[in-house]
């Protein structure tokens, strides 16, 4: 079936600094190089004028796309095709992406030209181009199509018609963080701070079923299991010595709790522990949609 590249969007890590972004960056490919190899599949990755692309056989595309769904820190991705930056190689390629739709349907045409140098201006390219594709039987609709063509042009051009979505956030790494998941709840208050990077350990206790619902958004890593730091001291006491060594790195703990009150008492006993609530503003409808999501 050939080779495939796509293009993977990053969103909140832009908004770091230079350096902070770099190393951001390079925690997200990381976690894609190494969970690629874990699910042997033969899929590079690499910066093409400062973008995420990967290159991967056709054959692989929805294995790398369920990838890509619970990859944290990656914001949407497209599969692409590639040609010459030239304008009668752009309209054939546009005309094969375009055969694709159905009958009748409507399209735009949106350009990026990241190349100023490009013969032809971004508007210029969305009327010749949009013509061409008008005379296979296609509307233009410019404020709610059915279709939508994107051109970007650098040192190649890219064409693509589909944006699949990703959970954004931020690249997972590991974090003295722990969670135990006893119920529904548990996980999508895990999830949550996932989100924001953070690859918790999770309690040894934890039910099979839900550690395997996290797996699938945990891309590039694999969980660590401790006992619950809660049970080897005092609540208002520090950790003894000779407890487990991972146990003795957490600074902080996961509550799904969506109670003030109940989360105040909390964090008065727990206060050698950062207590992290980030169910708290979420009602059961909230917390059951998510549930929902997380489990698709």
């Amino acid at each position: 079936m050939g080779e495939q590249k796509i293009l993977v969007r990053i969103g909140e890590i832009f908004l770091k600094s230079s350096f902070v972004f770099r190393q951001m960056r390079a925690q997200l490919i990381g976690n894609l190089k190494r969970e690629f190899r874990k699910r042997k599949l033969n899929v590079s990755v690499y910066l093409e004028e400062q973008r995420i692309i990967l290159k991967s056989e056709k054959a692989d595309q929805e294995r790398i796309s369920n990838i890509l769904r619970h990859t944290f820190g990656v914001v949407s991705f497209s599969f692409l095709e590639e040609t010459e930056p030239e304008i009668t190689k752009i309209k054939t390629v546009s005309e094969m992406i375009a055969s694709r739709w159905k009958q009748g349907t409507t399209f735009a045409v949106h350009t990026k030209r990241i190349d100023k140098s490009f013969r032809y201006k971004s508007r210029q390219i969305n009327e010749i181009i949009g013509s061409h594709i008008s005379g296979m039987g296609y509307k233009v609709d410019l404020s709610n199509p059915d279709n939508v063509l994107y051109i970007e042009i650098g040192k190649n051009a890219i064409l693509f018609d589909n944006k699949i979505y990703g959970p954004g956030g931020l690249p997972l790494s590991s974090a003295p963080i722990f969670s135990q998941l006893d119920t529904e709840k548990d996980i999508v208050a895990t999830w949550f701070i996932m989100k924001r990077g953070f690859k918790p350990m999770l309690g040894i206790s934890s039910k099979k079923k839900f550690v395997k619902t996290l797996e699938r958004w945990s891309i590039g890593h694999s969980f660590s299991f401790v006992e619950n730091p809660l049970n080897n001291f005092n609540d208002t006491e520090p950790l003894k010595k000779g407890s487990n060594d991972k146990t003795q790195k957490i600074k902080a703990i996961i509550i799904s709790d969506t109670d003030i009150t109940g989360i105040d008492k909390i964090k008065k006993m727990r206060k050698h522990f950062l207590v992290l609530t980030p169910l708290v503003g979420m009602n059961a409808d909230d917390i059951e949609e998510k549930l929902s999501f997380l489990y698709m």
